[in-house]
């Protein structure tokens, strides 16, 4: 892995990232989205959302930490359309993007933003009716704004997480709006099926992490980890793993019918990122005239028996022609030093 998009959600994160681009210890690439969810309200007064949506526009920032997007409000909740097992179930919902939610204060933040010319990046997601309600604020936002389809697409406004979005109805909406969805498969390993079948049924099952609907209807998908892998003995292969498997930990298979290739898979975690992060003109490819970001691996992830792909090493990673992750045993069969955190600090693969 060589970028990172994420929101920045403090200032103190946003001066620490600025500060490591400037003295360039910048290890990966960070895209990052504005994100201060204390205080939606800014967002009315109509000089921030002009202001946020030409910076976002411009890309400010350098090759390793830029402004991709805009996260105007809090998250999107865990409200659905799918009738609850339980009345406990759906008594427990909120909808974050309803008018009656906190005086409607994110769908205000949100129209405002859009409206002005912003990117909706970032925002973390779970149910499919806040999903609904986010793309009403993005439609009629753009509308009043005076944007043609075209422009809206260009916008590439994306939402993360699908913990159990979209619906297949959604999809081709998705698609019109020329939106990209991040997932996060680490929600199928660790349990997640189970809950979501207790509580929504199959039908709730069979909406999270949809990639084959996504793919079928020509939405780009990307990845996501959402977790601080780096503490525990998973590997971003784990995250690719799941996405084609739909295993979990223990190795049930969760809602099967969205399992796509191990090629399908790839592109998410590849050419997808690189156009979610407005990059794909630099990232996402090994071709001539892109910045020399790639990973060297212990073994071929497109030809290895599936269920080897959990195992795959990540030996080296290579950022702009830098190398800031090599294991011991190919730093010895190149006469280098073994560098980068997960083997300085005594991780798994400082025994690689």
């Amino acid at each position: 892995m060589t970028i990172n998009a994420s929101g920045l959600y403090t200032p103190g994160a946003v001066r620490a990232y600025r500060q490591l681009d400037q003295e360039g210890k910048m290890a990966i690439r960070v895209p990052w989205s504005y994100q201060w969810r204390p205080r939606p309200d800014m967002w009315s007064d109509p000089y921030l959302p002009e202001f946020m949506a030409t910076m976002s526009e411009a890309g400010g920032g350098s090759d390793y930490l830029w402004l991709t997007g805009l996260w105007p409000s809090d998250n999107a909740s865990s409200c659905s359309t799918l009738p609850g097992t339980t009345p406990e179930v759906k008594e427990s919902e909120e909808c974050h993007f309803a008018g009656d939610w906190r005086g409607g204060e994110n769908a205000t933040a949100l129209y405002q933003m859009v409206k002005a010319g912003g990117r909706l990046a970032g925002i973390h997601t779970e149910a499919d009716k806040d999903i609904d309600l986010v793309l009403d604020v993005i439609e009629k936002a753009s509308k009043d704004g005076g944007f043609t389809i075209d422009q809206i697409r260009a916008k590439r406004h994306a939402y993360d997480h699908m913990g159990m979005s979209p619906r297949p109805d959604q999809v081709p909406r998705l698609k019109n709006l020329g939106m990209i969805t991040g997932g996060a498969n680490i929600q199928i390993w660790q349990g997640s099926g189970a809950s979501i079948l207790k509580d929504y049924g199959e039908r709730g099952v069979d909406m999270i992490q949809p990639r084959k609907s996504l793919f079928d209807g020509g939405v780009m998908n990307t990845v996501e980890i959402d977790r601080p892998i780096g503490y525990t003995n998973l590997t971003y292969f784990h995250v690719l793993y799941t996405g084609v498997t739909r295993k979990d930990q223990d190795g049930k298979v969760w809602g099967q019918n969205q399992a796509i290739s191990r090629e399908a898979m790839l592109k998410s975690a590849s050419i997808f990122g690189a156009y979610y992060a407005r990059r794909e003109d630099k990232l996402g490819s090994i071709e001539p005239g892109k910045w020399a970001d790639f990973v060297v691996l212990d073994r071929d992830y497109l030809t290895i028996p599936v269920e080897d792909i959990k195992n795959i090493r990540v030996y080296m990673t290579m950022v702009g022609g830098k190398v800031i992750h090599l294991v011991p045993s190919l730093a010895r069969e190149f006469g280098l030093q073994p560098t980068g955190a997960q083997v300085e600090l005594g991780g798994p693969a400082a025994q690689w």
